[in-house]
């Protein structure tokens, strides 16, 4: 029986569908963004990035990544949960005592004549 090497064309061939199996689901992730940033923020990002041999892009999308991750927990909740936790905040401060009067939120018991007088 004898066994036969795939052939150098076979190989390339399914080297390539890797190749290009692993870039369609990079490129899928990626969301193309355009942002406009200011000249000196431009070039103190290129030199970051040259420093550490990236391109600015790659660097930018390094960058952004770690500050996303590190982002506090907060940031990453619900609209739903950020209500309730705001609403169980406000409670702390709650008053047990009566509304205050017309009078005492009205005009008159807020200015009085010595105010009229400065």
């Amino acid at each position: 029986m004898a066994i036969s090497a795939p052939s150098t064309a076979s190989l390339l061939s399914t080297n390539m569908m890797t190749d290009l199996r692993q870039l369609s689901e990079t490129v899928l992730e990626c969301h193309p963004m355009t942002v406009t940033l200011k000249p000196d923020l431009e070039d103190e990002l290129t030199a970051r990035a040259q420093a550490e041999g990236l391109t600015t892009e790659e660097y930018v999308n390094r960058e952004l990544q770690k500050l996303v991750a590190n982002a506090p927990p907060a940031s990453r909740l619900t609209p739903e949960e950020r209500v309730r936790l705001w609403e169980e905040f406000l409670e702390q401060f709650s008053v047990d005592g009566p509304p205050l009067s017309d009078y005492a939120v009205s005009r008159e018991s807020i200015y009085t004549r010595e105010d009229e007088m400065l």
